[in-house]
């Protein structure tokens, strides 16, 4: 055997599993850059239409055709315990979200290791706000679930021969409710797509329209705002209550979801980005618009702490943000003061890119090889 088979022969064999496909996420991107550089097989438990198109250049396993039923979180985790009887042709699996490792059971003999984005909310830091969605009656159930399933994932963990974190933040979330000390690799962003276009006459909002992402703070700030433009380029639960809260305003528009190529274009064009979740677990949108040469107005907490420097990139609003703070900090912003920030911008989005993040999991790889 030539040099080239012996090298074909060791290499082992990979697969990456991901709880699901139903959004255009910063995680599901993640992961599809993760087996193109891995060269690994994928399986998740179902995929939509408004999630990225499927890859025709990879090996997919969906494990089911529609979405599960509720409770959303059992049927998954049953999808991955039973579904995955496969996972015994492969030499490493790497586990992404907070479904798929329930598979690690089925995946004994071989190597684990776990990406984590965050530790789930809704069973730990979050779970009063997850809680208060249900009705009163329903909560001691909530709860009794919510205990079910903080074991079953934590003693899943315990499994794991490598555990990742996305983020110091998730490190140390998962630190804290699992035990667990973990290696951070940081996400990839495509530094090489967000490019600074133009400057345009319009401020930017591209996190998905979720409760937690505070987007409606977002858009009161903009109603006092009247000389300001804001585009929000996302989709989500809270669409139909944004649009309403907008609709007399013309300078806010809200497009919905977006392609790929038009979100590179809008965050290219803006005059600067405005991201403020509740503790986000790492943020890859602010990044993408570093790389774009756009500063981000952020909040001072999660994994903004790690990539935004307040003054430099962006600016870092209190964790109490008020919608006053919100409009002060626009007005600050103006196109003097972005554009001062972007070469600041570009150069610290480099931290970031594709073949750093993959450069991190193949050092963690080689130590199994």
């Amino acid at each position: 055997m030539n040099e080239n088979n012996e090298t074909l022969a060791l290499k082992p064999k990979i697969i990456v599993l991901h709880d699901y496909f139903a959004i255009r996420g910063g995680g599901e991107r993640l992961i599809l850059d993760l087996c193109e550089g891995l060269n690994a097989d994928l399986c998740t438990g179902y995929w939509t239409n408004d999630s990225y198109p499927q890859p025709t250049d990879l090996n997919i396993r969906v494990l089911s055709d529609k979405v599960p039923a509720s409770p959303k979180m059992l049927s998954m985790k049953k999808l991955f315990t039973h579904n995955t009887d496969f996972l015994k042709e492969y030499d490493i699996c790497i586990y992404s979200g907070q479904s798929s490792i329930y598979a690690v059971e089925q995946h004994k003999q071989g190597r684990n290791i776990y990406y984590c984005h965050t530790p789930p909310r809704y069973i730990f830091d979050q779970r009063a706000f997850y809680r208060s969605q249900f009705s009163w009656w329903l909560h001691p159930f909530f709860e009794i679930l919510m205990l079910y399933l903080g074991f079953s994932y934590k003693r899943c963990i315990q499994h794991m021969d490598e555990t990742l974190a996305n983020s110091n933040n998730i490190k140390g979330r998962l630190l804290k409710y699992t035990g667990i000390d973990s290696r951070i690799v940081y996400p990839p962003i495509d530094i090489k797509g967000f490019k600074w276009q133009s400057q345009g006459d319009y401020y930017l909002s591209n996190a998905r329209l979720d409760p937690l992402k505070r987007i409606d703070k977002i858009i009161e700030a903009f109603t006092l705002l009247s000389d300001k433009k804001l585009v929000v380029v996302s989709g989500g639960s809270e669409e139909a209550k944004l649009r309403e809260m907008a609709q007399n305003y013309p300078n806010i528009h809200i497009t919905g979801w977006q392609s790929d190529e038009q979100i590179r274009n809008w965050v290219g064009n803006s005059i600067a980005t405005l991201y403020i979740p509740v503790d986000e677990d790492f943020g890859m949108a602010p990044v993408e618009s570093m790389a774009a040469g756009k500063p981000v107005i952020g909040v001072a907490e999660g994994g903004l702490l790690e990539t935004l420097q307040h003054g430099k990139t962006g600016l870092l609003l209190s964790k109490q943000l008020s919608v006053a703070d919100i409009v002060d900090a626009v007005k600050f912003m103006d196109k003097d003061a972005a554009l001062a920030m972007r070469e600041a911008c570009e150069e610290s989005a480099k931290r970031f890119s594709r073949e750093i993040f993959i450069e991190g999991i193949n050092e963690v790889l080689h130590i199994f090889t």
